[in-house]
């Protein structure tokens, strides 16, 4: 991927782990960003995103416990693959609690995203940040909400 310069994201790894991995994909690119004969040669800087389910509401407790119960729904919907794969994946997807403290999945109030979001950018490196709102059984009104946060509170800089 860095040799032709193609677009990539983490999902579900820490800051620290996508970090490494970024540093090394730029230390690819850069030996190979002018190579002739690359895959994807009209990009001069590619995009290395990290990838976050995202709930905000107007506090923390309401915002985890919501996102919670979604990640429930989201779970059981997406589990199947993983069960019948064998996956060892399976039950640390299951627990949201984990992932959320990790800050895998980035659910609080619009004060807490804003800084959880910003960390993961500074701690990362990455240059491209990828927000998912709608996922599990988020009603629309409430993810909506959510973009709503994130686009007035949140991408208007560092805390």
């Amino acid at each position: 991927m860095a040799r032709n310069g193609l677009h990539t994201s983490h999902i579900f790894d820490t800051n620290a782990a996508t970090k490494e991995h970024f540093d090394l994909y730029r230390e690819i690119w850069e030996k190979h960003k002018q190579d002739p004969d690359r895959i994807n040669s009209g990009v001069t800087e590619p995009k290395q995103g990290q990838t976050r389910h995202i709930y905000i509401a107007p506090t923390d407790a309401e915002a985890v416990k919501e996102a919670r119960d979604a990640w429930t729904a989201w779970f059981n919907n997406i589990n199947y693959l993983w069960t019948i794969g064998n996956s060892d994946n399976l039950e640390r997807m299951r627990d949201f609690d984990s992932l959320h403290s990790e800050e895998k999945i980035i659910a609080g109030s619009p004060q807490t995203v804003k800084e959880q979001v910003w960390r993961a950018i500074e701690e990362s490196g990455i240059n491209y940040f990828v927000s998912v709102f709608a996922w599990g059984d988020i009603p629309h009104e409430k993810a909506l909400r959510s973009m709503k946060y994130f686009v007035e509170e949140v991408m208007s800089g560092p805390p």
